[in-house]
């Protein structure tokens, strides 16, 4: 059976699909967000495919009985009407009773006997879609805006429903694999997360009924601990950014990283390169934004240049992962200092005198022979998914054009993908 070229204006003309716009602003006001209840979906939440729960705001259920008819099903396709108008987010059964946000469009597929929502979620992940998404959206200096007229142009090649369920089922097997172990690396996190405020902020580590406290800077701390100025116990290096002369996009020189537009949970990804290396994070350097949002936090893979807009901090003695443990603890909230202070730049000043507990090196040592294997398990996995995520981006538009035949590709697992 041959392909079809369609577009979601014909899926909408037979009955197919339909289209609709999030509530007016005269409809939900700020003045109706709580801080618990039903989670929106506004236009920073949208990522590619799937949700950034990032600064989810929420509604009560008065509003949502109101505006029911915003109410997303499983299956609903959601794009921003201004800015990210080539990201869209696939809901998924967790997500179904969310709410379509006021700067949303929704794309309802209301039957799945000639298409599959998750497949027309899959061929939107393309560059060739996104390129013609942006193209059509970008008015000049203002801001790229979508509206329905738009996504009924979207045009896509329609293979046979029988064709399409393959296709999805592949390329949902790779998304299968990449959220079991994202679920790991959460449990992971939080194991070592846990352990290290269980011992080092509520001071219940092994022995503690045993130790007496005294007062200091930071509050009561057992007898023995200390508490030191940053630039006592690490090694400080702030980001210089070299000439734009010295970028490229072609793998040419070190990776370079001057802010958090790359950085991931975790570990930072490469997207730009330098020829020249003013300042460097060395392998296993923990990389700090110095500009807002400061605070945020990741690991380096391997030997980066590093911009005005990072620093990179070691461990004098060794003990890394606790330097980690207790950074991300400090920084919990982005912008603001364990004090509660606010900043939107921080010095190297300011950096060398943040107040850091010393616990006893026995503590520390029996802490970093814990979470230290929690992190490398933590990293091996973050590798794979980068492995299932190349795999799967090799695919897609090979498959959603019919370039090759889904019937010849085998369902990925995850020891291929360890030898990959």
């Amino acid at each position: 059976m041959s392909w079809n070229n369609i577009t979601v204006g014909d899926l909408v003309e037979s009955g197919e699909a339909e289209v609709k716009t999030g509530p007016f602003g005269t409809q939900l006001r700020a003045s109706d967000y709580v801080e618990k209840g039903t989670p929106v979906i506004n236009v920073r939440n949208i990522g590619f495919g799937s949700i950034r729960p990032d600064k989810l705001e929420y509604i009560p259920e008065e509003v949502v009985k109101r505006l029911s008819n915003h109410l997303l099903r499983k299956g609903d396709i959601v794009f921003g009407r201004k800015g990210a108008v080539e990201r869209h987010v696939y809901i998924r059964s967790g997500q179904e009773r969310w709410f379509q946000g006021s700067d949303c469009l929704r794309l309802r597929i209301n039957s799945e006997n000639s298409v599959l929502s998750k497949y027309l979620s899959f061929t939107f992940l393309t560059h060739e879609h996104q390129s013609w998404m942006m193209q059509q959206c970008s008015h000049g200096a203002t801001m790229a805006s979508l509206n329905q007229d738009i996504i009924k142009r979207i045009s896509v090649r329609l293979p046979p429903i029988e064709k399409q369920r393959m296709i999805v089922d592949i390329l949902s097997a790779y998304d299968d694999l990449i959220e079991n172990n994202t679920r790991r690396i959460e449990i992971l996190e939080e194991m070592a997360r846990r352990l290290y405020e269980e011992w080092f902020v509520h001071f219940r580590f092994p022995g503690h009924e045993e130790v007496s406290f005294k007062e200091s800077e930071l509050g009561r701390i057992p007898e023995g601990w200390g508490i030191a100025n940053l630039e006592e116990v690490v090694d400080l290096t702030m980001g210089q950014s070299p000439k734009s002369e010295f970028y490229n996009d072609r793998g040419e020189g070190l990776p370079f990283h001057q802010g958090v537009t790359d950085f991931g949970n975790y570990f930072p990804s490469n997207r730009l390169y330098c020829t020249v290396e003013n300042r460097v994070a060395e392998e296993g350097d923990i990389l700090f934004s110095v500009r807002a949002p400061v605070g945020r936090i990741n690991i380096s893979k391997e030997k980066i240049v590093i911009g005005r807009g990072v620093s990179a901090l070691r461990s004098k003695a060794g003990h890394q992962v606790f330097l980690l443990s207790q950074l991300r603890k400090i920084f919990e909230e982005e912008d603001s200092i364990g004090n509660g202070a606010i900043f939107k730049a921080v010095t190297k000043k300011d950096m060398q005198t943040i107040k850091m507990l010393q616990p006893n090196v026995h503590y520390i040592e029996s802490f970093e022979s814990i979470a230290g294997p929690l992190w490398k398990q933590i990293r091996v996995l973050s590798d794979k998914n980068i492995n299932l995520r190349g795999q799967r981006d090799l695919l897609l538009p090979k498959l959603v054009s019919g370039e090759i035949d889904v019937s010849d590709i085998p369902m990925p697992n995850d020891k291929e993908v360890e030898a990959a």
